[in-house]
């Protein structure tokens, strides 16, 4: 289901490059691959407050960047 929904929120006008993170109890590898494949990212539980932080430091920061660099540079 958090496949689906990942996929079609990136369908609407505008949110194609919203960053998501998921929490999920799947940590297998093939659900990992899915998830990256659909464009998010995602914590096992229980949740570690730590990893949450640096995930989504991770992603400000990626997407800071990515608002700062012209595409092809």
């Amino acid at each position: 289901m958090a496949f689906e929904l990942c996929t079609r929120i990136k369908t609407f006008p505008g949110y194609q490059n919203v960053p998501v993170i998921f929490v999920t109890v799947l940590d297998d590898f093939e659900s990992r691959l899915r998830g990256a494949e659909c464009g998010y990212d995602f914590i096992c539980k229980p949740i570690v407050p730590l990893e949450l932080a640096l995930k989504a430091t991770t992603i400000l920061i990626t997407c800071t960047l990515a608002s700062r660099t012209p595409l092809g540079t």
